[in-house]
């Protein structure tokens, strides 16, 4: 695979989690959540737009993954159905963060160019620690 492919790949996660995290943001029942999902949506918005700025224009995702399109889709159902709404959003954000760490960790293994590692470089603590965050929601959930 090339950068621009693996950017592009990236690109595309990244929005699946600035709109799930959105909805969420949106949907989920306890203020503090719809807070800090809204938090992490902006958060994931500007990583988007930085990494964005090393493609062209005509060569950036105009949208997330359909993988994501499918999984936001089915967690909104089950959520739905669900007396812990919260729950099933926390359990598969932290899904979606594991696509996304990934992601970063793959185009960090991949691309030599230092410009563009220098972006990944300063984004990707924050995605780790994204990760780690709704990992440890989703064990206290899991623990209820």
């Amino acid at each position: 695979m090339s950068a621009a492919s693996d950017l592009r790949d990236l690109l595309g996660v990244l929005r699946d989690g600035v709109m799930f995290y959105g909805e969420a943001g949106e949907r989920a029942e306890h203020d503090g959540h719809r807070q800090l999902f809204r938090h992490i949506a902006e958060e994931k918005r500007a990583a988007e737009r930085a990494i964005g700025k090393l493609l062209p224009p005509s060569e950036r995702p105009s949208d997330g993954t359909w993988i994501g399109k499918i999984r936001e889709c089915y967690t909104r159902v089950q959520a739905q159905l669900s007396s812990d709404r919260d729950a099933v959003y926390i359990k598969e954000l932290e899904a979606a963060e594991d696509r996304i760490l990934d992601e970063f960790r793959r185009c960090l293994s991949t691309i030599a160019d230092p410009d563009v590692r220098r972006v990944l470089e300063q984004h990707y603590p924050h995605a780790l620690a994204t990760h780690e965050r709704m990992r440890a929601m989703k064990h206290d959930v899991e623990a209820k």
